[in-house]
């Protein structure tokens, strides 16, 4: 998902071209269909893992509610992906799903649209407030005991909820549904941008610059400088390893841990700021629109194998609730097999040893 522009807003659908797959539908089907739901199912399980884990009362921190809001937000985008982008590609290409595709789909599009963008844009302040939190906590130590409490942490995620509720409410009102009649299929429905979306000036400041300034400049530019900095103090900090404490140490993994979520963010979403210039600039390239909604959705889902690979907690938590949930109360000998299993899965165990932020 890369901005407004990029959302699904159809104009009315040419009903007798659609099972002609093209290059462009068969590409769209396989990436957006296909992959986004193979991608999407694995993440909606390891985003509902985490927010379990993440939860466990041995795992409070900081930075873990932070990363409880991120996994809820990429909850819900991988969610509204799937209904915008992978089941709309199945119609066209194959004729499966037309119901949703003319029906369901269109009535949905008011709701999902709004709330995918809204997620997207909770994802982007979560990992811009976890950079943030690690910058204080690694290059300015002195200050994160006071500044870095969990009561602070939770009024960040409060705001920075409800003001990206505020920011997109005018998406609810971007989107007109249209209804319409067809002599094989009956009665079906299409969406169409509405009045306030068509609107020059609102394209402009709204939907180009405000959108590159806030989701793209700020956030992007601000996660990137905090990362460098954070990057230079640890290695600064590991050629000193032996005046460390322990907790010192354990911070250190903790930042280690995180830095890579938030490559993966960057990473993932550098062809999206790309689409979003492009469009800026009114040249539409369905294919990279495509591939960069599919690496959002990538994004979103990868989290939770960074933390079962690098933090030992989160992986023993996992693996001790998950033997519950399957009914292996004896535990012992089933879940022995399982950590022998997922370390076969991790890096060397000095890696392994990353551990979460406990109460303190």
């Amino acid at each position: 998902m890369t901005s407004p522009t990029n959302m699904t807003i159809s104009s009315q659908v040419k009903m007798e071209n659609l099972l002609d797959p093209d290059a462009d539908v068969t590409f769209g089907f396989w990436l957006n269909g296909v992959g986004i739901m193979l991608i999407g199912l694995m993440g909606i399980f390891g985003n509902m893992a985490s927010i379990r884990v993440l939860s466990h009362k041995q795992m409070r921190s900081s930075p873990n509610f932070i990363l409880i809001a991120l996994a809820s937000s990429d909850l819900i985008l991988i969610i509204t992906s799937i209904l915008l982008f992978a089941l709309t590609t199945i119609y066209p290409y194959n004729g499966c799903l037309k119901h949703y595709y003319f029906v369901t789909q269109p009535m949905l599009a008011g709701l999902t649209y709004p709330v995918a963008i809204i997620a997207q844009t909770i994802s982007v302040y979560m990992t811009f407030l976890i950079s943030f939190e690690r910058y204080i906590a690694v290059c300015h130590p002195l200050k994160a005991k006071s500044f870095c409490t969990q009561t602070r942490t939770k009024m960040s995620i409060f705001v920075i909820v409800f003001m990206s509720i505020l920011y997109n409410i005018p998406k609810f009102f971007e989107i007109n549904l249209n209804e319409s009649q067809d002599e094989e299929f009956g009665k079906f429905y299409y969406v169409s941008a509405s009045m306030l979306r068509t609107n020059k000036l609102y394209i402009t400041i709204y939907i180009n610059w405000l959108y590159f300034i806030f989701m793209n400049l700020i956030p992007l530019s601000s996660i990137t400088i905090f990362n460098i900095r954070i990057y230079r103090q640890v290695q600064i900090v590991n050629r000193m390893r032996v005046k460390l404490t322990s907790k010192e140490r354990q911070d250190i993994k903790l930042t280690t841990m995180l830095f890579c979520v938030v490559i993966v963010f960057l990473c993932c979403n550098c062809l999206a700021v790309v689409t979003n210039i492009v469009e800026t600039l009114h040249i539409h390239n369905d294919i990279l629109t495509k591939t960069s909604n599919f690496f959002v959705t990538v994004n979103s889902s990868v989290n939770f194998i960074i933390y079962v690979v690098l933090v030992r907690k989160f992986r023993t938590i996992f693996i001790r609730e998950f033997s519950s949930l399957c009914g292996c109360h004896d535990g012992g000998m089933q879940r022995g097999k399982t950590r022998k299993f997922f370390r076969q899965l991790t890096f060397s165990s000095d890696n392994s040893e990353t551990i979460m932020n406990e109460t303190k």
